[in-house]
């Protein structure tokens, strides 16, 4: 009977054990039924929300809160005691803390995390965000909208979606101070003026400000926030200054005359101006974009950009040479007129790489490579028109061009192994810039040249197709036989001069120096025993011949060569037999070093050098003469 009654006692105490470690594991956290209210009367609702408070002025968590919390009542102080205020739905939802309409409030020393937004201000200020913890917000993590006089301090915003921190629709006047903002992919203040911000660190994400009026850019920004370890530079009305090359991040804001150069920019790190002009921007390495906005006159040149490209929004005048771009594009859009895009290396775009749209007309696209982009619609988009495309080398990319618009001018442009020469074309654009300058080298066009002339019917050869090339819409009147090179023949009395030269010869080593004599000269190679040709053009500014040409292509003259002009330019067209040799083309002028208007200024000021020194002499020998004479 004993052995039983114990064995009973046994049991009762074990089932009792695995009841508390059951009820231990399945404690839950503490949930309120729905949205938690702080009321304008100071109460809570519902009051089994772990909130308390003795004053109605300071509202305490006593635990963690899996609901969003609504503040109706101002003049308060909610502090979250170092406890979470975290979303339990899925996937996200809700506000975390909603002060719509809120004034003099404060959150402080919360862990917000996995809400829409973390904390939402509308029609609110004076409310103040500090010290709180922010992530994995779906929306921005701290939101202002139309809210202004509110500071933003000490807060970790970390791991967030989309925005850091935002602040729109006329949000001004607040203080953002002594934040980290963290891998939360934006800050960005749109048309929100006369902000404050100090002491912020960045790290991962990019900051900017936008807006349709130069007000919404008039913020105070000074280099005590931090891009990725750097400072940021937001200058606004600064003129002839260069920027320190230890910045992380510039804007420009009505700024002229300003020099940006050897930065060396981490990722998120950016150029913009806006509503600048007279600038230079050179030697900048970036992996960011660096952008011009309602911009006149500003040269972007020497730069890399990885991953990033330029991009110019109702900016005029302005040029872009010589950068290097790897992985995106050079853009115009919105307006943008009159620009020079010059000279530039783009390579592996995803997207277009050079596109022109929004009305963005009367612009230049001239000597750039453009290699290897995957775009369907072409390495060069064009929806606007007026523009001029040439002398460009299009090469090995998925599509040649896109112009969904007409009276553009192509030309003198090299369409080299491209897998689709054109993706859509609009009808009402020049494919050439006439006889004899000539349209476009086609790597697929498969016509002959036994004839020349205007209309391809004269005896001999003059390297132009003698049938048209066609692809959609397009007609190239005057298809080039070869690849077109461009040489760089010097700056002479502040005018650019080129020679080009049209050949299926390797082309190198190109000389020109008019202190040298009335010649150019370069060398060709080819393979032994085949034939080539050249078709060099020469501005008849830099070089001509009053009578007849010298050609000597190694130690041979070239007697029968064809001489074609225009008003600008002579053409010469001959041919040779291959190996590696000299081409050298004499002349019989040469443009001078000074130009003619130069003449009558420097004889005025030799003349007055000389009339100075005449009359110092003259005082001399009457002061020696007075001395004697003592």
């Amino acid at each position: 009977m004993g052995k039983k009654k114990t064995s009973i006692i046994v049991l009762m105490l074990v089932l009792l054990t695995i009841g508390m470690i059951s009820l231990a594991f399945n404690i839950q956290p503490v949930k309120a039924s729905g949205t938690i209210y702080i009321r304008a009367d100071g109460s809570i609702d519902p009051p089994t929300a772990p909130i308390s408070t003795t004053d109605n002025v300071t509202y305490t968590f006593s635990a963690d809160i899996y609901e969003p919390i609504v503040v109706e009542r101002d003049n308060i102080i909610v502090d979250g005691n170092s406890h979470r205020l975290q979303w339990s739905g899925y996937p996200y939802g809700n506000i975390g803390f909603d002060l719509s309409s809120r004034n003099n409030v404060t959150i402080k020393n919360v862990s917000i995390i996995g809400f829409e937004n973390g904390i939402y201000l509308e029609f609110s200020s004076g409310n103040t965000v500090s010290n709180n913890t922010i992530t994995n917000s779906e929306e921005p993590a701290i939101y202002l909208r139309n809210s202004s006089s509110n500071t933003i301090i000490s807060n970790n915003i970390t791991r967030n979606r989309v925005w850091g921190i935002l602040l729109t629709d006329n949000s001004s006047d607040n203080t953002i101070i002594s934040n980290n903002v963290v891998n939360s992919m934006c800050v960005e203040l749109w048309d929100s003026p006369n902000n404050i911000l100090r002491e912020n660190i960045f790290v991962g994400n990019s900051f900017s400000v936008s807006g349709d009026s130069i007000s919404s850019f008039i913020q105070d920004i000074d280099t005590s926030n931090m891009m990725n370890g750097k400072p940021i530079y937001y200058w606004i009305n600064r003129q002839n200054e260069q920027v320190s090359p230890i910045a992380g991040y510039v804007a420009l804001i009505n700024c002229t005359n300003i020099i940006v150069k050897d930065l060396t920019l981490k990722e998120y790190g950016e150029v913009a101006l806006f509503w600048t002009r007279n600038s230079r921007i050179s030697n900048v390495s970036a992996s960011t974009s660096i952008s011009l906005h309602y911009s006149i006159n500003n040269t972007l040149i020497g730069n890399t950009l990885t991953d990033a490209g330029v991009y110019l929004g109702y900016s005029t005048e302005n040029i872009i040479a010589g950068n290097t771009i790897n992985g995106s594009c050079i853009g115009l859009d919105r307006w943008s007129m009159y620009n020079v895009i010059a000279n530039n290396k783009i390579v592996n775009s995803p997207q277009e790489s050079i596109f022109i749209r929004g009305a963005a007309s009367n612009n230049i696209v001239r000597g750039n490579i453009i290699i290897n982009s995957s775009s369907k619609y072409g390495s060069i988009f064009i929806e606007s028109s007026g523009n001029i495309i040439t002398n460009n080398n299009i090469i090995n990319n998925r599509v040649s061009m896109c112009l969904q618009s007409s009276d553009n001018k192509i030309y003198h442009n090299n369409f080299i192994n491209n897998t689709n020469p054109m993706w859509y074309i609009s009808p009402g654009n020049i494919w050439d810039n006439g006889y004899p300058s000539g349209g476009n080298y086609w790597s697929d066009y498969t016509g002959v040249d036994e004839k020349s002339g205007p209309y391809q019917n004269a005896t001999g050869s003059d390297g132009i197709g003698d049938s048209l090339y066609t692809a959609w819409n397009l007609e190239d009147l005057y298809p080039l036989m070869a690849p077109l090179a461009t040489f760089d023949a010097g700056i002479w009395n502040g005018t650019v001069y080129n020679v080009d030269v049209i050949s299926n010869s390797t082309v190198s080593d190109f000389h020109f120096n008019p202190d040298k004599g009335t010649f150019l000269r370069f060398n060709v190679t080819g393979d032994e025993g085949t034939a080539g040709f050249c078709r060099v053009t020469i501005p008849k500014s830099l070089l001509r011949a009053d009578d007849r040409w010298t050609i000597t292509v190694g130690d041979q003259t070239i007697q029968n060569y064809t001489e074609l002009e225009d008003e600008n330019f002579t053409y010469l067209y001959f041919t040779y037999n291959h190996s590696t040799q000299t081409v050298l083309i004499q002349g019989t002028w040469v443009i001078p070093e000074f130009s003619t208007s130069m003449i009558l200024p420097l004889l005025m000021v030799f003349t007055l050098i000389a009339v100075i020194a005449v009359r110092k002499r003259k005082v001399k020998c009457v002061k020696l003469r007075n001395i004697s004479s003592k």
